[in-house]
């Protein structure tokens, strides 16, 4: 009798830390998941964001994966208005984006009644000091001259 017990034990414990093993695995199936969904919705912002800016400053950009880039470069080519870009990784936001403010550029360019309100609101803002950094140049980068 005693043997007999011995196997219907172990396959009781066997299948518990089965399922053990499977509730586990499920739960971290999920949380990557919700992980990967909170982090695709982050990048498609930045890259959007991103986008609108370069577009706002003129610049039409399209970024090409390269693994072998260090940093992002020019590639030399074009795809019609856009200067295609390599860089390690894509931008598949940046690059709809892009792409669709070209083809409706009026919903994203500032008119003139816009930018006179600017203007207005930053020339309003004046008296607060303001620190710039741009052309500022280092001793240590003054010395090598």
């Amino acid at each position: 009798m005693e043997t007999s017990k011995k196997p219907k034990m172990a396959a009781l414990v066997l299948g518990l830390a089965l399922l053990v093993s499977l509730s586990v695995l499920a739960w971290a199936l999920w949380q990557n998941y919700w992980w990967r969904r909170s982090v695709d919705l982050v990048a498609d912002e930045a890259g959007a964001s991103w986008a609108m800016s370069s577009f706002r400053r003129g610049r039409l950009t399209i970024w090409e994966i390269n693994p072998t880039n260090d940093f992002p470069r020019f590639s030399g080519r074009r795809d019609g208005p856009f200067e295609i870009w390599l860089d390690e990784y894509q931008l598949e936001a940046h690059n709809r984006q892009m792409r669709y403010m070209y083809e409706h550029p009026e919903r994203f360019t500032i008119g003139q009644d816009e930018r006179k309100q600017a203007q207005q609101g930053s020339a309003a803002n004046r008296s607060q000091p303001i620190r710039s950094e741009t052309n500022t140049t280092s001793a240590a980068a003054g010395s090598d001259r």
